[in-house]
């Protein structure tokens, strides 16, 4: 299902936060410029409709300006077998985009800001997140920008994945805590082998919760 009503004004009210965010002389200056700015980025969103709408609203100022692609990528798909985490559009298609079209104008063509190519249509019906997440974390290490910026994903696959890839000794709120609607929360993610065999992890002290944060938690604020 595309955004609703509510979910274009979250999306247009994160949209407003990055062209409008000033300088606070902490840790979320230089992340705020990468969302403002391609340096050392790329866009990247789940294939679902209302994750791509999202992310289109959100990163439109940028976009117009750029001509850039979010790429869609099957890693990012909702976990859950719910009816809305699955994908209707099929491998490298775009899906419906009128919403996004009669919202951003004529300048908004799927094929000029969408790259389908790493998006294989819906997930396996006895699928697992842990196949995909593991698959994201590899595309994330095999690009060359130093910065991979995720424009747009789920709650439940993000609180997974930071259960997943936060130590276990960790007691941090994003491995109980849904991020709410919109949310804005950037991490490092570090490669490393152990036995030969490559493993990840997020490193707990980098997470920074840049716009809303995690339902029923006050927002940490972010360090000098």
């Amino acid at each position: 299902s595309p955004l609703s009503k509510e979910g274009v004004k979250q999306a247009e009210a994160l949209q407003k936060f990055i062209v409008g965010y000033k300088k606070q002389g902490n840790a979320l200056d230089p992340i705020v410029a990468e969302l403002k700015e391609k340096k050392d980025s790329v866009l990247v969103s789940s294939n679902l409709q209302r994750a791509i709408n999202t992310g289109c609203i959100a990163m439109w100022p940028r976009m117009k300006g750029t001509y850039e692609k979010i790429t869609l990528l099957s890693s990012l798909q909702e976990m859950s077998r719910n009816v809305d985490t699955n994908a209707l559009a099929g491998p490298n298609a775009f899906p419906e985009m009128s919403l996004i079209e009669n919202l951003l104008g004529k300048k908004f063509r799927p094929g000029i800001f969408l790259e389908t190519s790493s998006s294989h249509g819906n997930k396996g019906l006895c699928s697992t997140a842990y196949p995909r997440m593991m698959e994201f974390c590899r595309w994330s290490m095999s690009r060359d920008e130093s910065t991979i910026i995720v424009s747009a994903g789920h709650s439940l696959w993000f609180k997974n994945f930071f259960k997943v890839f936060l130590p276990k000794s960790s007691t941090h709120h994003a491995k109980t805590k849904k991020m709410l609607n919109c949310a804005a929360v950037s991490f490092t993610l570090v490669e490393g082998k152990i036995n030969g065999k490559t493993h990840f992890r997020i490193d707990e002290s980098s997470i920074l919760e840049i716009w809303q944060g995690f339902k029923g938690v006050r927002m940490t604020k972010p360090p000098a």
